[in-house]
């Protein structure tokens, strides 16, 4: 019975006996109706194995599906994470051969978060993973689902999963999927329900996938602390990954690459030497600062009719990311004096104590007068404080305020930074190593008698701490007037022309 079925339809698509079309009516069977499914297997071959997979993954006959995306973004486009790579190649290998997992019982996650500051590349690397799984690829913003009407978020949620079945094996990503996996509301608002009602379709879609579905969702966020824990439990975001700012290598390979995709001779250096310099200067920045800084650099040589891209203009690209636009303030010469010998305080006392200087800058960019910076020597030096490293801290960071007093007699506001500085240190220094009168134990108590305590001791570090920073830049006034005026004549300089100026050797770090 089924075959004779089967050849009268196909007579009926060969035939035209009236205007009416029976290849139109035939595709709407196909759509509609079991009898059809059964036809469109026949036709199309229960054993079809798709070219680029070693595994068939069931696709479901829809008239109305949308074309899938793909992405030609891979691996060697995801460069300064190979930590993160590797931990993220099973889920490829699971897209592209599935069956090796499967016979082994073996179940991959669902779902894979990818945790990390704004600009660390989690939206590339999902493109990569379905680059190189050679599948297709769905994107979606959290904030998208957000509709105007009740029941439209939920919907959209549903009709982007549809999508992604209807073309396994897929990879559907949520970027900022914290706007609509949050923690659900109990307030009994319309807006409340409507929210929950999303987050409960998103775990209704997850919890819908077979083993074999061959569907991965990707979710980013830096904000996973407001997830709802039903979506990081197993079975659906439960492998999650942090993507965290590059290490120095990292940057030096990210800024080759970037470097790599400028038109040939555009550089007057070579290009692991600029790499080396920014990455170190640049300090823990993410990926998409560190692009900006090259694309900055080229708009810079632009500016200054300069035919190639120099170590300047980069430093000046640098600039414009750390501290902003260059600003063109009316200042007096006592003004612009009382700035060099702040910024030159800080200088002193960060080489005196053996921390790197790379540059010192009275041109006034942003909401700054000055600056002086410092370089990267180490991924941990975070870690490797020790409770002298941030007494040394606290003093680089009053020391310019410290150099006001000894030369005007007084400080002004612009010290209200460096001050906030070295009361963040002074508190991280009570709390993890102590002092006489506090052990460090972790944590500060939270009663209002022992947070007066507290702030009396932390008041204490500082006092000692400036005073201390008086001492040494009065020991060696005659580097801070040397070092001061010839700022205020050259308003920027290099590490080596500090290091000249001070008459030093500048340390290899």
């Amino acid at each position: 019975m089924r075959n004779k079925t089967i050849f009268f339809i196909l007579v009926l698509f060969s035939t035209n006996l009236s205007p009416f079309n029976w290849k139109g009516a035939l595709e709407d069977i196909i759509g509609l109706s079991p009898l059809g499914s059964i036809v469109y297997q026949e036709l199309k071959g229960k054993d079809n194995i798709n070219e680029h997979q070693e595994y068939y993954y069931p696709k479901y006959y829809n008239t109305t599906a949308e074309p899938p995306t793909t992405t030609n973004v891979t691996f060697e486009d995801v460069v300064g994470l190979e930590e993160v790579l590797i931990e993220i190649q099973e889920t490829v290998e699971f897209l592209k051969n599935p069956h090796r997992f499967i016979t082994m019982g073996a179940e991959l996650p669902k779902g894979i978060l990818l945790e990390g500051p704004p600009g660390t590349g989690k939206t590339l690397i999902a493109r990569a993973i379905a680059g190189e799984a050679g599948c297709a690829f769905y994107q979606a913003n959290g904030s998208e689902f957000h509709k105007t009407y009740v029941g439209e978020g939920p919907q959209a949620i549903r009709s982007l999963f549809e999508k992604a079945r209807d073309n396994a094996p897929s990879v559907v990503f949520i970027d900022e999927i914290d706007a609509v996996g949050s923690k659900r509301s109990d307030d009994g608002s319309a807006a409340g329900n409507e929210f929950n009602a999303m987050v409960g379709e998103l775990l209704a879609q997850m919890d819908g996938f077979k083993k074999d579905s061959g569907i991965v969702v990707i979710g980013a966020t830096n904000l996973a602390k407001n997830l709802d824990t039903a979506l990081l439990r197993p079975e659906r975001f439960s492998r999650q990954i942090k993507i965290p700012l590059p290490t120095k290598n990292g940057r030096c390979q990210i800024l080759e690459y970037y470097l790599k995709k400028l038109p040939p001779g555009k550089l007057d250096l070579p290009i692991n030497q600029i790499s080396g310099e920014i990455s170190q200067l640049s300090g823990k920045v993410s990926p998409a600062d560190l692009k900006n800084i090259v694309n900055e650099a080229a708009i810079v040589a632009v500016r200054h009719d300069s035919n190639v891209i120099n170590m300047d203009h980069f430093i000046l690209a640098l600039d414009r990311l750390q501290l902003g636009i260059k600003n063109k303030l009316e200042q007096t010469l006592k003004q612009r004096k009382r700035t060099a010998y702040h910024e030159s305080g800080h200088a002193i006392i960060k080489i005196l104590k053996k921390e790197p200087v790379s540059r010192i800058t009275i041109e006034s960019r942003g909401h700054a007068l000055g600056a002086t910076f410092g370089k990267a020597t180490s991924d941990t030096e975070t870690a490797d404080l020790t409770k002298e490293k941030l007494l040394d801290k606290i003093m680089i960071s009053q020391a310019g305020g410290a150099a006001e007093e000894i030369i005007f007699g007084n400080k002004t506001l612009g010290i209200s930074d460096d001050q906030k500085r070295a009361e963040e240190y002074a508190r991280i220094l009570i709390e993890f190593f102590g002092t006489e009168k506090f052990p460090g134990v972790g944590s500060i108590p939270s009663s209002e008698t022992m947070k007066y305590e507290i702030d009396k001791e932390v008041l204490s570090i500082l006092q000692n701490c400036l005073q201390k920073s008086k001492e040494l830049l009065m020991s060696n006034k005659e580097m801070l007037d040397e070092l001061a005026n010839t700022l205020l004549k050259k308003e920027t300089m290099s590490e080596d022309e500090i290091y000249k100026t001070l008459g030093m050797r500048k340390p290899a770090y």
